[in-house]
Order: structure tokens, then C-alpha cells, then sequence
């Protein structure tokens, strides 16, 4: 939980309106600090091809990530005043997500009555050097990671591994489990998750937890030791197979996140934590080729939903925080036009140039789509495997849902509008 983690953020500023992004850091303008900062992340970016390279200030940046939180007000006049009905603060939340077990899965406890605060609708942790996915790429991507209860519940699991791993370690020699990490192309899980996850992991008890892997693709290969507090880079497999063998010779233990950024295969066989290190994989939308490691590994998918319209209602005022109330609302309503067409997925709804793009998809995808396809995808109960490379998922999105005290997954209309579209084209399968 993040309410059991150091903070970067004065405890006295927890409920003080969030400013802009590292407002304040520099005197240097806006435009200067852009191509300096394009200009840094090209050189360092080549100067880190060196094998073994060593980022002293990476390890203590994700450390101490800066936390801010949106919240949704009550109703009365501070609520009219936002026009959103949220605001966003710095620091973390006074109040944390809680849960509750149906059948093996953890889910969000919100029947249960909270007691002061409420708590957060989305969590935010901001970086000014940025996360470990975009220290290699010389693109300017955000510095900022989107937190809300589904991508918290995945720690929450991973938590529980490890909880039950150190509780019998020496004992049984339980292993801490494989994770493989499935939701709708385009909600962020891989930033979200995989960034959370290695904040998380660096807070743990460094007695337990020594190091972490931060993997993307077997190309680039973060090594993040607890111990000297730095983080190593690897560009080369070989390199990472020995660092990998020299670790388990020594005895210490690890966890692995391997983040497939862009379009791959599953993690090689020497990723798999056989000496008994846990692991999560977040693939690329294809997922097609990690089923035969999953089946090897006996690993659990664990599938994450996409956000709700609360969630991106959140993210908008987050994004808009330094706009005045009245461009917070129109910026919102430009959003859940979007959402309306394409569903609450992030990638698609606030890019004008992604969603243009993801609108041609869907449109492709609802002409190839049958009446067969749409029974397949669009009803509870038979479904085929979630496999996003088929067009005709363009226009689904995967659900896991409580049901009689257990959990059930199913595809479904990614939104009113797409399933209204195909019910008209195809009336028959509302019959």
C-alpha cells in the first residue's frame, strides 16, 4: 500500500493543491529546458549502449517518486465549484484502496464503509527523469504513471507471493510464483504496472528483496540492486545471462518484471525463475506466442480491466491540474466524447492523432466482424481466448467481473456505441 511507503512529499503538504509537474526546478524556459533535456536523453542514451553501464541518480529518482492523488468530493459547493467534481492533491492518499478475497483472486473491497477520508479515485507518480521504459528511447514520454485500484491490485497480488514466500522460505521452498499480466490493448498496464511494480519492489525489505530486473524485451535489462543502490543497464544477452547466473550463484534473491515494449516473443528461458525468484511478464497486445511459456511455467494470468469512466474523469483533472476550472471541464468533455466512440482506453482518448487511427480500426474491424465472431466475443460464457492481433477484437474488451462470490472473465463491448453499431449491422444476435 502506498500509505506504508516512504513518501518524497512532505507529510505537511499531503493535502496541498497539486502544482505543475517539477514547477520550480529550473530558471532556464520551457523551450530551452525541452532541447536540453532531448538533448541529454539522446547522449545518454548512446553512452549507456556500454555493457554494464552504471545510473547512480536512476536508482534514487524511482525511489523517491513523488506521489499525488485525485479524489472525488462530496457533493456540495466546493463540488460545483471543481465542475468535475474532483480535485487532485500532492502527497499520498490519507486513505487506501482495501480488499477482499473472491475465490483465489484479491478484488476491491468497496462495499466496505470507509471511516474519514475517502479514498483515492487514482494515485499519480511523477519522475522527473522518467520511468525505466523510456530510458531507452530518446522520445519524450510522460514522466508520470497513472495508479488506480486495478493496477494497484496487481501489486497487491505480487505482494501476497511474497508475503507467503518469505513466510515459508527455508521451509518448503515455496516458489514466489510467475504472473502473467492480460488487459485491453491501449488501458497502460505495461507503464502503469510495470513502473508501480518497481517502485513497490524497491521499498520492500531489501533483506528479503535484494535486487530487481526491469526488462524490456531481453534487449535492455535494468538492474536495480538494493544493496549499492544503484542501477546497472545491460544491452547485450549475454551480459544479462551472466549477471543472472552470478546473482542466484551468490544466494540473492530477486524479482523479475519483464516489460515487453514493443512487438517480441516471451521471456527467454533463462528469465525463468527456476531458482526460486518471482516473476510477472507484461506482454506486448499480442499474446498469442506466451502461451506455451505460460503452460511451461504453470504461470497464473492475472487480467486487468480497463479503467471506468470515474478513472479517466480522474486522469483528465490530473492532466489539466494547472488549467482553471472551466478548461478542466471542457477538456472532460472532450475526453468522454472520445469514450463514448472508443471506450475509456487512455492510449485512444486523450491523442487526437490515436484516436483518428483507432477509429479506422474499429471501423475495419466492425465490416470483417460475422454474426459468429460477435456470439464469440460479445456474450458471457464460451468466449475464445483474449488474442488482440484479431481485428475483430478491435471493438472488445476482456472483463473480469465478481459473480455468486467468485470471479469470471469475459469479452464484451468495449462501448455502448461500438455494440450498438453491431447490433445494428448483425440484428439477428440480439435475438
Amino acid at each position: 500500500m502506498p500509505g506504508n511507503q516512504a513518501s518524497a512529499v512532505p507529510q505537511g503538504d499531503r493535502q496541498r493543491r497539486a502544482r505543475p509537474e517539477f514547477e520550480g526546478d529550473t530558471d532556464q524556459p520551457a523551450a530551452t529546458r525541452g532541447r536540453v533535456e532531448k538533448v541529454r536523453r539522446l547522449m545518454w542514451a548512446l553512452d549507456s549502449r556500454v555493457e554494464g553501464y552504471t545510473l547512480w541518480e536512476e536508482y534514487e529518482s524511482v525511489h523517491n517518486a513523488r506521489w499525488s492523488h485525485a479524489v472525488e468530493l462530496p457533493d456540495g459547493v466546493e463540488r460545483k465549484k471543481t465542475r468535475t467534481g474532483m480535485e487532485a492533491y500532492e502527497g499520498e492518499p490519507p486513505q487506501p484502496w482495501t480488499y477482499k478475497k473472491a475465490d483465489d483472486a484479491i478484488e476491491e473491497n468497496d462495499a466496505v464503509q470507509q471511516f474519514g477520508a475517502a479514498p483515492p479515485v487514482l494515485m499519480v507518480l511523477a519522475l522527473e527523469k522518467g520511468w525505466p521504459y523510456s530510458w531507452h528511447t530518446i522520445q519524450d514520454l510522460r514522466k508520470d504513471v497513472f495508479v488506480n485500484c486495478e493496477v494497484d491490485r496487481v501489486w497487491q497480488i505480487v505482494k501476497g507471493d511474497l508475503t507467503e514466500w518469505f513466510s515459508t522460505h527455508g521451509k518448503n521452498k515455496l516458489l514466489p510464483g510467475e504472473r502473467l499480466l492480460i488487459g485491453t490493448p491501449g488501458i497502460g498496464n505495461l507503464v502503469a504496472a510495470g513502473s508501480y511494480l518497481l517502485y513497490q519492489l524497491l521499498h520492500c525489505d531489501a533483506e528479503k528483496i535484494q535486487v530487481v530486473f526491469h526488462c524490456f524485451g531481453g534487449d535492455d535489462v535494468y538492474v536495480s540492486d538494493k544493496t549499492t543502490k544503484r542501477v546497472t543497464r545491460y544491452s547485450d544477452e549475454d551480459m544479462c545471462v551472466s549477471e543472472l547466473r552470478s546473482l542466484r550463484g551468490h544466494g540473492r534473491n530477486a524479482y523479475i518484471i519483464y516489460d515487453v515494449a514493443k512487438e517480441g516473443t516471451p521471456p527467454p528461458r533463462h528469465f525463468a525463475p527456476t531458482s526460486g525468484w518471482g516473476m510477472i511478464a507484461v506482454p506486448f497486445p499480442r499474446v498469442t506466442s506466451y502461451d506455451e511459456w505460460a503452460k511451461q511455467l504453470q504461470t497464473a494470468r492475472i487480467i486487468v480491466n480497463c479503467p471506468d469512466e470515474v478513472d479517466v474523469k480522474a486522469m483528465c483533472v490530473w492532466i489539466t491540474r494547472d488549467e482553471t476550472k472551466e478548461k478542466q471541464a471542457k477538456y472532460w468533455k472532450g475526453v468522454k466524447e472520445r469514450m463514448y466512440l472508443l471506450g475509456p482506453i487512455p492510449r485512444h482518448v486523450f491523442d487526437e492523432e490515436a484516436f483518428r487511427e483507432r477509429c479506422g480500426a474499429v471501423e475495419f474491424a466492425l465490416q470483417t466482424i460475422n454474426e459468429g465472431t460477435v456470439k464469440e466475443h460479445f456474450s458471457r460464457g464460451g468466449e475464445s481466448p483474449w488474442y488482440s492481433e484479431d481485428p475483430s477484437h478491435k471493438p472488445v474488451k476482456v472483463v473480469r467481473e465478481i459473480y455468486a462470490g467468485g470471479v469470471i472473465l469475459f469479452n464484451a463491448p468495449i462501448s455502448a456505441c461500438l455494440e450498438e453499431r453491431t447490433l445494428e449491422r448483425l440484428p439477428s444476435v440480439a435475438e
